[in-house]
């Protein structure tokens, strides 16, 4: 039986790298909120030794245990490793990648509402925090149900009606969230499958608000994962629910 240790460095090494590629950190990002240097994280990432007491901050700024990098413990097995890694991203199953990019032009927007279900998330806390968010799905809506509008239901748009104008709101909208929150709104397009009857593929658009306080490289995420699969129905609902 292999003899109780604390994680090598090179082990320590590669799942620093990993975590700050996974939360789009630059070092000095992670040095910062570790409160370290920049050069120790350098030497951890390199798989040299550093002091316990910067291993421990390392792993907070991580949000891991405090001694995740320090404890001794019995080192797994290959096997056992493995199968902890696949686990820790069992989450990432049935979800596929989305590009996405902070939201900050019109081409952007047209992009976003000539999808068939646009759906926004928010990490913000607090009930101020929602109604702003919940103010920016609505504005979205809205934005969708106008471009998609053909005469059939309504009167074709008067020449007065500035879909220019209403571009600028969503835009003065987003601003407005990411000045009052400190987040930043990142958005993107992806086809999904689609489980209803009668549609075979969906075009979803994502728009996730995300606090900086909580990730400082939130504004360098390039990718979010979006679900592989979508009920229309259940997303029409959730429309017509939300415009009573």
């Amino acid at each position: 039986m292999t003899a109780p240790r604390a994680p090598e460095p090179d082990t320590i090494a590669g799942f620093v790298k990993l975590q700050r590629a996974f939360y789009g950190w630059k070092r000095e990002t992670l040095a910062s909120l570790a409160k370290v240097s920049v050069s120790t994280v350098e030497r951890v990432e390199r798989g040299e030794t550093v002091r316990t007491s910067s291993l421990e901050k390392l792993a907070l700024a991580l949000n891991q245990p405090r001694d995740a990098f320090t404890a001794v413990r019995v080192p797994l097995l290959p096997a056992e490793a493995l199968a902890m890694l696949v686990d820790s991203f069992s989450w990432m199953n049935g979800t596929v990648p989305v590009d996405v990019a902070p939201l900050r032009h019109e081409a952007q927007l047209r992009a976003l509402t000539d999808t068939d279900v646009v759906i926004v998330t928010s990490d913000l806390d607090g009930e101020d925090a929602a109604c702003e968010v919940d103010g920016l799905r609505e504005y979205l809506d809205l934005t969708s149900f106008v471009r998609a509008e053909d005469g059939t239901l309504l009167p074709k748009r008067e020449r007065s009606f500035s879909l220019r104008r209403l571009y600028k709101d969503v835009l003065g909208a987003v601003e407005e969230i990411e000045r009052k929150f400190k987040a930043v709104c990142l958005a993107g397009t992806y086809e999904a499958r689609s489980s209803t009857p009668g549609f075979d593929t969906v075009r979803v658009a994502v728009v996730a608000v995300r606090s900086r306080e909580r990730n400082p490289g939130a504004v360098n995420i390039k990718r979010l994962m979006g679900e592989a699969t979508v009920d229309m129905r259940a997303a029409i609902e959730a429309y017509f629910e939300g415009m009573d």
